[in-house]
């Protein structure tokens, strides 16, 4: 299944709305639920390809440390691409900005894929 063939509207506002709400109110859960078994999460600022329960512990921590409490927040769907990545920046409080790549299998709808980037 390509890209153009799912609504934009099942992706907004299954995984991308609760990516945004998950990031303004901490809440992990939201995240979770749209995470796949086998999801890969890389990131610069880790030492090691995480898991599934390594990320949600990641994220976890994070939102306990309210690192992301009134940030600006940013999703963009790429859409030139038919591999499916959502972008997501987010700017914190001190400035510094977090990109994501996303991917999800978009017959499960499922997030099989993050990469996180700090500049």
């Amino acid at each position: 299944m390509l890209l153009q063939d799912i609504p934009m509207t099942v992706l907004k506002n299954d995984i991308l709305q609760d990516f945004a709400i998950a990031y303004r109110t901490s809440n992990i859960e939201l995240i979770a639920k749209h995470l796949a078994d086998e999801i890969r999460y890389d990131s610069q600022l880790c030492f090691g390809t995480l898991n599934r329960d390594g990320y949600i512990d990641l994220m976890s921590r994070r939102f306990a440390s309210k690192l992301f409490e009134k940030d600006e927040l940013t999703v963009i769907h790429d859409p030139y691409r038919y591999t499916n990545p959502i972008l997501m920046l987010v700017r914190n409080k001190s400035k510094k900005r977090y990109f994501y790549r996303i991917e999800a299998d978009l017959d499960s709808r499922k997030v099989t894929a993050i990469d996180e980037c700090l500049f």
